[in-house]
């Protein structure tokens, strides 16, 4: 059980990718609803819990909503994080073995976790292409000088509006492709590899009705007693 014990804390945290809802149409390779493929690596592959990480994110998005889905364990461990823009909520499901949960965070609980944030975020004019599409660069700073400064890389060829609204990189104006995450001691960088344009089953967002309701303040217990 000690490996799903490390990777359920380093899920616990990972669904940055908080879409929200579409904006109108237009012309080229933009795309409203379908999948995003990230490859998921350890920025420092030395690091201990490096090989525990999850090596994937699949990203479904659709109008308003979006589902970030990673497992591991041969799906014996899954995470999933629903956002939805038209009730400001965000709903986290998870399963490890016979045991479901479902936790959901509204706008409020969301901006109370953002409030600690030292991140600052500088946007460029430098582009780059990723899964054949025109990506944006930003510089990305902290306050605290607790890191070293990265860049990450964002697009405005999704049609998301506020894509970003409920994570910690909300000035950014568009669905980020290439990006960095830290939690528990390990930092992580994504990478979407692929976009495919396809129909999105608004069941796809659907909480299942066998996962038990538990509280934010549950499910954070939960992570630590897993640690």
């Amino acid at each position: 059980m000690r490996i799903f014990q490390i990777q359920i804390a380093i899920f616990a945290t990972l669904a940055v990718l908080a879409f929200s809802g579409c904006k109108h149409g237009r012309d080229g390779n933009t795309a409203s609803q379908g999948v995003i493929e990230y490859e998921v690596t350890a920025v420092d592959p030395s690091n201990p819990m490096a090989d525990l990480a999850p090596n994937k994110m699949l990203v479904k998005f659709k109008e308003k909503k979006s589902v970030a889905e990673m497992s591991a364990g041969m799906g014996l461990l899954t995470m999933t994080f629903v956002s939805d823009y038209n009730n400001k909520t965000v709903t986290q499901l998870v399963k490890l073995l016979n045991k479901k949960y479902a936790s959901t965070a509204s706008a409020e609980d969301i901006q109370k976790e953002k409030g600690n944030s030292t991140i600052v975020v500088k946007k460029t004019s430098g582009t780059k292409m990723i899964a054949g599409y025109k990506c944006k660069k930003a510089q990305v700073s902290f306050t605290n000088h607790s890191h070293p400064d990265f860049d990450v890389y964002y697009t405005d060829e999704i049609e998301l509006e506020n894509p970003n609204w409920g994570n910690e990189y909300s000035d950014i104006d568009g669905v980020l492709m290439e990006y960095q995450l830290k939690r528990y001691n390990i930092e992580l960088r994504f990478t979407a590899r692929k976009v495919e344009k396809k129909h999105v089953e608004d069941s796809d967002f659907d909480r299942p009705a066998d996962y038990k309701t538990i509280s934010q303040k549950e499910l954070e217990d939960l992570f630590v007693g897993m640690q």
